[in-house]
């Protein structure tokens, strides 16, 4: 056991000590690899042959020129090696930044290899700097990839192979072009066209270039065409073929053995358009005198259109005033499409109304608009610029719109689109917001009532916030009035609560009708909410249409007095551009529910009626007589439960020992117990403020537990103390 725990400690104490040695041996190949980086300037091509070519530049990046070692001292040597088949021609002399102060390059000429010692000069240089080697070789019988040989002592101690392009038997060029310019039927000029070899003398002597348009294309003769080659390409004469489609460019006197990439410009050329021309990309194929043939895109032909596209798209909540909507952009497809000093029309969709125009952002081009205004008549919905002068020779335009704002009805919902028109020739639709209502109206426990019965219980109310603070809370507009259909009021003030999220409830009242409730706001919500209204009872007048019964939120009005209707859902329209208006209401609604429908007796089925105190009551209107007599008792109505449930179509059987009757109708079970105020519907405990009694032998129920229970509908005449029961 000693053996082994002091083999333990000897091994931990040379890990330990390994741990400090470590890094001075890791150390120095880290910071090398990062010192130095090696990368090829070049076309990436050359050709086999005993002439010398300049190739390309090799690029040494070193960090910090600081490594180097100090003037006077040592030196750090570089070797860079060719492989088999080619060799230096010449000395190859770096080119080096001023932050580097000596090179000795050493062992040049007719050979494979190049050494080059380095140091700092008389003062330390800081930063990064740059050694550019150029490549001037003969390649006598490379093929293939190339790849030359990188490594020395110092800092480029770590060796690499560099990939430097490729040996092939013949050249090629590239054709490019700036970019490709939109063209209408008057047709225009294009950027230059510029043909560039990629290994010297690829362009063949007195031969001709030859430019091919498509059908429908030719070059027109005029302006300030010119052709010129560069780095020892010459062009003789006049290019032939104006007026069709192919243009001839002759080359001639070609110096021979070139050293530099030569290359040929066409600058200024003009292209027609004719009747039966195609809309689309205008290709020119170019070919002849050693170039690689190419079909190169110098243009876009196409009628005169303007595009209208979506950029951004906002969700927004109804009611709200000057919030920004997203953004769509207005381009041309081709110059002159926008119709300079003319109009474009932004009209939003009904229910919206602007409150500051959108601003806008030359992307491209040098168009604009300017000078927005509302378009009277309008009603805010419609914004007009104006375009500012657009000749066809303009670039094209095109232009962002952003940051505009609007206000929202509260009743708005879904997306908003801006229709776009106007004088100036552009037509289009985009969705720039979608948008949904502040609060949504639910209804739990919907029921039947009838006409001109009074204290019938219907749905429970929910207002539900779709967004925190979308039922807003601000000075003088802090309240959310519920009316009800025209023929109801509300029997009673329901019970209103805070059922989820964080709003918090002032005061609530009926008005002097009873048929609007009012619920002040104390504090808005930090987090969506929902207000619920509980122990909801109306009254239904005779006059009231038979049909569904719906709750309203009462819009804001303009007018001057406590009762300016919900105010917490429409902050008000305040005018176009910051005009600091007071606030307009849209005088809309911001949602209503169902919450109860309305039948008449006969088409509710049985219609039932007692009167307290007398033992005739009423079926379907016909007069009949019990051996007991309703009563009130702890405010509720008593009823003998015969006659009412066999009325409602119910089986009535009484247990005397249990104490229990028990009312069944179809699948429906009920079972109340004399004395006791829990009863139960289909096995379900429920439980009613009052319990059933014998009374001159006769059982007698609580009305309204169970009428409700066999699916009935219970009203109340207090004028006439008769209870109303329709099925």
């Amino acid at each position: 056991m000693l053996k082994r725990n002091k083999a333990i400690a000897i091994a931990i104490a040379f890990v330990f000590c390994m741990s400090f040695i470590a890094p001075a041996l890791i150390a120095p190949s880290i910071a090398q690899a990062a010192a130095v980086d090696y990368s090829f300037s070049g076309a990436g091509e050359f050709k086999s042959g005993d002439t010398a070519q300049d190739i390309g530049d090799i690029v040494v990046s070193i960090a910090e020129a600081r490594m180097l070692p100090a003037n006077g001292a040592y030196y750090d040597y570089l070797t860079v090696s060719l492989p088999s088949g080619m060799e230096f021609f010449g000395d190859p002399a770096a080119n080096i930044e001023a932050k580097v102060a000596k090179i000795d390059p050493t062992g040049v000429g007719g050979k494979r290899t190049a050494t080059f010692q380095f140091q700092q000069g008389a003062s330390s240089p800081t930063g990064s700097t740059k050694i550019l080697i150029p490549l001037n070789v003969k390649v006598k019988d490379a093929s293939g990839e190339v790849n030359v040989t990188l490594g020395g002592t110092g800092i480029f101690r770590n060796g690499t192979s560099l990939a430097i392009g490729k040996s092939v038997s013949s050249g090629s060029t590239t054709s490019t072009i700036n970019s490709a310019k939109a063209l209408g039927d008057g047709g225009g000029p294009i950027d230059d066209i510029i043909i560039s070899e990629n290994i010297a003398n690829t362009f063949e002597n007195n031969k001709t270039i030859t430019l091919k348009l498509p059908n429908g294309f030719t070059w027109r003769n005029g302006g300030s065409f010119g052709v010129s080659g560069e780095w020892g390409l010459t062009v003789t004469g006049t290019p032939t073929g104006w007026g069709s489609r192919e243009l001839d460019i002759a080359l001639s006197n070609l110096a021979s053995n070139r050293t530099a990439l030569g290359r040929l410009v066409i600058a200024n050329a003009e292209i027609d358009v004719e009747d039966d021309s195609r809309t689309g990309d205008i290709s020119v194929n170019i070919s002849g005198a050693g170039v690689t043939e190419t079909d190169l895109v110098v243009a876009k032909y196409g009628t005169y259109n303007v595009t209208v596209t979506e950029d951004t798209v906002q969700e927004l909540t109804a009611g709200k005033d000057d919030v920004k909507v997203g953004s769509f952009i207005i381009e041309e497809e081709i110059p002159g499409s926008l119709v300079g000093n003319r109009t474009v029309t932004l009209e939003l969709p009904s229910g919206v109304k602007w409150t500051t125009a959108p601003t806008i952002t030359v992307k491209k081009g040098d168009n604009d608009l300017s000078s927005p205004s509302i378009v009277s008549g309008s009603k805010g919905k419609t914004l007009k610029y104006t375009i500012s002068s657009n000749p066809a020779t303009s670039p094209l335009s095109k232009l962002l719109l952003e940051k505009g704002k609007v206000y929202i009805e509260p009743g708005f919902e879904g997306p908003i689109e801006i229709k776009v028109g106007g004088t100036a020739g552009v037509e289009g639709t985009v969705k720039v917001a979608e948008v949904k209502p502040a609060v949504t109206m639910k209804a739990e426990g919907v029921k039947d009532v009838v006409v001109g019965s009074q204290n019938q219980k219907v749905a429970d109310i929910l207002i539900v916030e779709n967004d925190k603070e979308a039922i807003l809370k601000s000075a003088g507009n802090d309240q959310i009035v519920v009316a009800l259909d025209e023929g109801y009021k509300f029997y009673k003030k329901p019970v209103v609560e805070v059922t989820e999220g964080d709003l918090e409830i002032d005061t609530t009242k009926l008005n002097s009708n009873n048929d609007e409730l009012t619920i002040k706001i104390k504090y808005d919500s930090s987090k969506a909410s929902t207000i619920k209204l509980s122990d909801v009872y109306v009254t239904g007048f005779r006059s009231a249409p038979e049909g569904p019964v719906r709750a309203v939120l009462v819009e804001a009005e303009d007018n001057v007095g406590s009762d300016k209707g919900s105010t917490a859902l429409d902050e008000g329209y305040s005018g176009f551009s910051g005009a600091n208006n007071p606030a307009e209401f849209s005088e809309t609604s911001a949602g209503e529910v169902v919450i109860a429908n309305c039948v008449t007796p006969a088409s509710s089925g049985a219609s039932i009626s007692f009167k307290v105190g007398s033992n005739i009551y009423t079926v379907n209107g016909v007069n009949k007589v019990m051996d007991a007599s309703p009563y009130i008792k702890g405010d509720r109505t008593y009823v003998p439960m015969r006659y009412m449930a066999e009325t409602l179509g119910a089986e009535v059987v009484w247990d005397q020992t249990a104490q229990t009757v028990t009312l069944t109708k179809g699948d429906t079970v009920v079972v109340f117990t004399i004395g006791s105020t829990t009863y139960t519907v289909n096995g379900e405990s429920a439980v009613a403020d009052v319990a059933p009694e014998i009374t001159s032998d006769r059982t007698m129920l609580p009305a309204r537990y169970a009428a409700e229970a066999l699916g009935a509908v219970v009203g109340w005449d207090a004028g006439t103390q008769t209870v109303i029961i329709n099925q």
